[in-house]
């Protein structure tokens, strides 16, 4: 207390003889706490055979993210939170591990989680940068060093995300000065949609999707290279009778597209191309 220190002893059983112990002291403390300067532990004394001291505290924290994607561009957001059980004594800054395809190039900056003393956890937003490349999706993973010597890799010690092009980002790293599904600057016949779902080239006329109609005398079918997977557009096949009304109700996904029946009567088919952020694209 205030007055002074107070000599505390510990005599120990006789039976722990010839047996390895350890001691250690563990200090947390709130912020709320008034004590000034605090508790303190002096002239620590150990008598016996083979005396070793024990390695420092180190604090088990653990690592979680709440989002399994980013999109570039769009703004979308994870939420990084570094924790611990217990509140700590002095300041922890902590910056995580970054591996995968995606590196810290991707994000618009390095995450660095700063856990102040007093507290057990402290979380941190993390976004995807437009980095003007054609890159498709990207994995990333966030982890905490396992051979740190100011804390302990607890579990969860890591997360994963997958980074996403946007129709935007990916218009950009064409050098397209706005993201228009309807423009064709290549002049191509094919809009920038069409060219965005297949991975082809808006700018340049010899890279486009080759869209073929089959027919035969028990299908219609529309052929089509693969579609790369987008976080931000549904792509579906619908059919008509009039070109007035369409619905998906009897399109057939086939190995290389998709198809109808052949009826004898009129029928179309066409792909229907939805963006989140944008007007439909037929």
């Amino acid at each position: 207390n205030s007055n002074g220190f107070i000599t505390t002893t510990i005599d120990l059983p006789a039976g722990w003889v010839g047996q390895s112990l350890q001691l250690r002291w563990l200090l947390s403390h709130g912020r709320g706490f008034t004590v000034s300067p605090g508790w303190l532990v002096d002239s620590v004394l150990l008598s016996g055979e083979e005396i070793f001291a024990c390695d420092p505290f180190r604090p088990t924290l653990t690592l979680t993210g709440s989002a399994s994607s980013l999109t570039e561009g769009n703004g979308s957001t994870t939420e990084l939170t570094l924790a611990t059980t217990l509140p700590l004594a002095s300041d922890l800054s902590v910056t995580p591990l970054i591996s995968g395809v995606a590196g810290a190039n991707d994000l618009v900056a390095a995450p660095s989680l700063n856990l102040l003393s007093g507290t057990t956890s402290v979380s941190t937003l993390v976004s995807a940068v437009a980095d003007n490349s054609d890159e498709g999706s990207e994995a990333l993973t966030f982890s905490l060093s396992s051979s740190e010597a100011s804390f302990a890799a607890g579990s969860p010690s890591s997360t994963s995300l997958t980074i996403e092009e946007s129709f935007a980002s990916w218009a950009q790293a064409f050098g397209l000065l706005s993201a228009d599904p309807f423009a064709d600057p290549d002049q191509d016949g094919l809009p920038t949609a069409v060219e965005y779902v297949f991975s082809t080239s808006p700018t340049n006329d010899d890279d486009f999707p080759l869209l073929q109609f089959i027919g035969d005398d028990t299908l219609f079918s529309l052929n089509t290279p693969p579609l790369v997977p987008r976080p931000d557009v549904l792509v579906e096949a619908e059919a008509s009778s009039d070109l007035s009304t369409w619905t998906t109700d009897g399109v057939i996904q086939t190995n290389t597209g998709y198809a109808i029946p052949s009826t004898g009567d009129l029928g179309f088919l066409r792909l229907n191309i939805n963006f989140d952020d944008a007007p439909e694209s037929n």
